[in-house]
């Protein structure tokens, strides 16, 4: 394979012919498989997340033998190979990436990425909640599953290696949780260490899975620009994982394995990134870097407070859960009520989290409870244009979804929007259609969440409905659904729907997260046009 290393023991020399390297001694050590403190895997794992919610904050189980070798120190240099030109970040354009999908079609937002040279092009879920990206390797055969594009191959990039496992990238790619190693023949050379691979193992909730061998190759951010990126090539998919259309996961937390924070190393952004997230039909647009655009003609007035500019809340940081992004929720309002609970629940297991790769918005269940019970209190003002149903899907009881029943002179509550993945089929409904679907979303009430401010004080920042509804269909009648679920006592997630049709930029030099109600259609439009 690639990237071959020389390990000089005491007694023994093991090289790799045909790579010339420059040996040195590696001080070995043999540590136990992985450290976890058990109660908090425990709550990773058995969070009540939906079975069928494409993507969750990945969290890594240990797949791996119960010993392997590291390094402590290395100095190994490689010579030979193909290296990238040092492009100063100044000269590149802020690279921005069109999104793909939407919570009715895929239950997942994603961009289109291009890496190794040739290039090769992958579709991947976008994550703010894990930390790594991974796409099916070549070799994965039968065990990875058909997605959009052909699995990458390490072997047709001339920029491609993999990482070996006695390297200090392999120590801390993983972060916490530490990488594995394993030969590409899926064993482990315990007493030939140097023949293996860095590897890695990620488990999701709803049991499914990704495992495979982590590599080096470059990532394109335009047409002429690449920069050096390590990456997943997988050898093994289960569960959803193995079924869903995109191809892999793009991982923007807080970890240096990190698309953002590989990046910012490499010197080919600022330290902070945003997307606009597309209403119910998807869509939108994710920008890498530079200032975020805040221009009127993009922005809306979510109320008389924000008047069309962007809201921030500061960035906490959670020495449990260092990887995600956490924020500091003290109220919600539903309508002008307050849900009444104390705000210490929202500090609960891991707190709460703004996470692109969760789909829907999850509470605590005292907070869930009582979050229904004030939309219900709302919706009952409206008993004559709007009717509670039992949800389409039997396999969730728990679904609150309402029916349009007031007037109508359109064939309105016929229309199939699983049938509408598009802007221009929305486009097309007729103006009157459009109207009576307006009014039946302005019956229920908006949502305000109240964060902590980066000056330590409060501010709230208003949602309109469309944030925590979704489309489905029910019977012959279209319904909005309530998309926030209860999470235990695991913590609070605010998912991708929470996000649609806002600006959401977040800020790791300056430790916020900024929030503006926006056209994204029109920014994405803008962003990439020209790409």
């Amino acid at each position: 394979f690639r990237g071959c290393v020389a390990l000089l023991a005491v007694v023994t020399a093991f090289g790799c012919v045909g790579y010339p390297v420059e040996g040195k001694s590696l001080a070995l050590k043999r540590i136990p498989s992985h450290e976890v403190d058990h109660q908090i895997l425990e709550n990773l794992l058995n969070r009540p997340h939906r079975r069928t919610e494409r993507s969750r904050i990945l969290k890594q189980s240990s797949l791996l033998p119960d010993s392997f070798f590291t390094t402590l120190s290395t100095n190994v240099t490689t010579k030979n190979r193909t290296m990238m030109p040092d492009i100063d970040a100044a000269e590149d354009d802020d690279p921005a990436f069109m999104l793909l999908g939407s919570v009715l079609t895929t239950g997942y937002y994603a961009i289109e990425i291009e890496l190794g040279t040739p290039r090769q092009t992958f579709d991947v879920i976008l994550d703010t909640g894990s930390t790594m990206a991974y796409v099916p390797c070549v070799f994965c055969g039968d065990s990875c599953g058909k997605h959009t594009n052909p699995p990458y191959d390490p072997h047709k990039s001339e920029t491609s290696s993999y990482v070996p496992c006695l390297s200090s990238k392999c120590s801390t790619f993983c972060g916490s949780r530490r990488c594995g190693c394993e030969s590409l023949d899926g064993t482990f050379h315990l007493m030939l260490p140097a023949l293996n691979v860095c590897s890695y193992a990620k488990a999701y909730q709803e049991k499914s899975s990704s495992s495979g061998v982590i590599v080096d190759d470059v990532i394109w951010l335009d047409q002429w620009v690449n920069r050096k990126f390590t990456f997943g090539c997988e050898t093994k998919e289960t569960g959803e994982i193995y079924k869903q259309k995109a191809d892999g996961v793009i991982g923007l937390g807080n970890n240096p394995s990190s698309m953002i924070n590989q990046l910012v190393a490499e010197g080919a952004m600022e330290n902070k990134f945003s997307f606009c997230i597309g209403g119910f039909n998807g869509g939108g647009v994710m920008m890498l870097g530079g200032d975020t655009p805040v221009e009127d003609s993009y922005l809306r007035p979510a109320d008389s407070n924000s008047n069309g500019t962007m809201q921030y809340a500061k960035l906490v940081q959670n020495i449990n859960y260092p990887e995600f992004y956490s924020i500091k929720l003290g109220k919600i309002r539903v309508g002008p009520n307050a849900v009444n609970v104390p705000s210490i629940l929202y500090d609960v297991g891991y707190g709460t989290v703004v996470d692109t790769g969760t789909t829907f918005i999850y509470l605590p269940e005292a907070a869930y409870i009582a979050f229904h019970q004030q939309v219900s209190a709302e919706m009952k003002k409206h008993e004559s244009l709007a009717k509670q149903v039992p949800g389409p899907d039997p396999r969730y009881p728990d679904d609150v979804c309402y029916i349009y029943t007031g007037p109508t002179n359109s064939s309105f509550a016929n229309l199939d929007f699983t049938n509408l993945p598009s802007i221009d089929d929305i486009v097309g409904m007729q103006q009157s259609q459009q109207l009576e679907f307006d009014n039946f979303l302005g019956l229920f009430p908006d949502l305000t969440l109240e964060l902590q401010t980066p000056d330590g004080n409060s501010e709230g920042i208003k949602f309109p409905p469309s944030n925590y509804l979704f489309r489905v269909r029910s019977g012959s009648s279209t319904a909005l659904c309530v998309g926030v679920y209860n999470n235990s006592n695991a913590g609070t997630l605010l998912g991708g729907i929470l996000l649609r049709d806002m600006l959401v930029e977040f800020d790791l030099q300056n430790e916020t997260i900024g929030f503006a109600a926006a056209d994204c259609e029109a920014l994405a439009s803008a962003e990439t046009s020209d790409r």
